[in-house]
């Protein structure tokens, strides 16, 4: 989950979102949200496990944007 900031409304300050790579050396991170396909940066997440909402979102944004099928193999990390 990404932080994206306050707003003063009654909007979720979080969007689901997978990591691309880091933007700079102040540690700054692309993500891309689940909810829109879109790139987002911020300095502020919480690392989550993949779960099946993650897979059928991904599934979800390729058909919409009329991809090739991909197979999806995640490789996870418990950071140690």
């Amino acid at each position: 989950m990404v932080y994206t900031g306050t707003q003063n409304n009654m909007n979720s300050r979080t969007v689901p979102a997978i990591s691309l790579k880091e933007s700079n050396d102040m540690n700054g991170q692309y993500f891309m949200s689940l909810n829109t396909g879109k790139r987002i940066h911020s300095k502020h997440w919480d690392q989550i496990p993949i779960d099946e909402f993650v897979i059928d979102k991904v599934r979800e944004l390729v058909t919409k944007e009329e991809q090739l099928t991909i197979k999806i193999n995640v490789l996870f990390s418990n950071g140690v």
